[in-house]
C-alpha cells in the first residue's frame, strides 16, 4: 500500500475494493438471512470522495449490487480531508443526503485540526491506533478516550477505536463508552470466501464488536 500511495494505481484499487466489497455483501444477502441488515465499511484511502466521479461510481456500484445506501458505510481518512479540505463539506453533505454514512478514519493522527467536527456532518469517527499505545497502564489515556467519546455523542456519532490487540485494552475501550472496536484481538482479515464459510459453520467471525 506504501508503495501505491497517492498514485492512479491506489485510486484504481480503492474502486476495485469499492465495489467488490458491496458485490460481497449482496452475495452475503442472498445466500445469509442472517446477514440481511449488516452494514459494510469500506475504506477510501486513495479515493477523493469530492470529486464528481466518485459520487457517480458510488451510484453505479449501488445500482449494480441493489444493496441498500444505508448498509454502506464511508471510512475516509483523516490526511485525505486535510489534503482536500476545499470541498468536502459540500460532498459530505451530498453523500449523507443518500443515506450513506460517513466515517472520518485515523482521527486524533494530527492530520485534520479538530475544528473540521465544526462543519463536517460525519456519522463517526474511527480513533487512531495511538490512543491504544498505554491505554493499559496509563489512567489518563482512559479518561481521553473517555472524553472523545463523549464529545463524538454529543455530536451524534459513534466511535470505534482501530489497532486493538489483547483483551485488556478491549475491556479499557468498552469502560469508555466506545460503540465498535476493531483490530487483531478479534481475528486477522479474511478473504470474503472464507469468512462465509464460517459464518454458515456457525463459527466466530466478528472482527468489530459493538456495545
Amino acid at each position: 500500500m506504501e508503495l501505491t500511495a497517492g498514485t492512479q494505481v491506489m485510486t484504481i484499487i480503492s474502486q476495485w475494493g469499492l465495489r467488490e466489497a458491496c458485490h460481497q455483501l449482496k452475495r452475503w444477502h442472498e445466500t445469509l438471512p442472517a446477514m440481511q441488515e449488516v452494514p459494510v465499511h469500506v475504506n477510501l484511502h486513495g479515493m477523493r470522495i469530492n470529486r464528481s466521479d466518485f459520487v457517480a461510481l458510488v451510484d453505479e456500484v449501488l445500482e449494480e449490487t441493489g444493496i441498500n445506501p444505508d448498509q454502506l458505510r464511508l471510512e475516509v481518512p483523516e490526511q485525505i480531508f486535510a489534503d482536500y479540505a476545499l470541498g468536502m463539506q459540500v460532498a459530505v453533505h451530498t453523500l449523507r443526503a443518500s443515506k450513506l454514512a460517513i466515517f472520518l478514519d485515523g482521527f486524533g493522527s494530527g492530520a485534520a485540526p479538530m475544528n473540521y467536527l465544526n462543519v463536517l456532518e460525519l456519522d463517526g469517527l474511527k480513533l487512531a491506533p495511538s490512543y491504544l499505545e498505554d491505554v493499559q497502564t496509563n489512567p489518563r489515556s482512559v479518561e481521553v478516550l473517555r472524553s472523545l467519546v463523549m464529545m463524538a455523542h454529543n455530536l451524534n456519532m459513534v466511535v470505534a477505536v482501530d489497532g486493538i490487540t489483547v483483551r485488556e485494552q478491549a475491556i479499557k475501550l468498552l469502560s469508555t463508552g466506545c460503540d465498535y472496536g476493531q483490530g487483531s484481538y478479534f481475528g486477522e482479515p479474511r478473504d470474503g470466501e472464507t469468512i462465509t464459510r464460517l459464518l454458515m459453520e456457525g463459527g466466530n467471525t466478528m472482527l468489530i464488536w459493538r456495545r
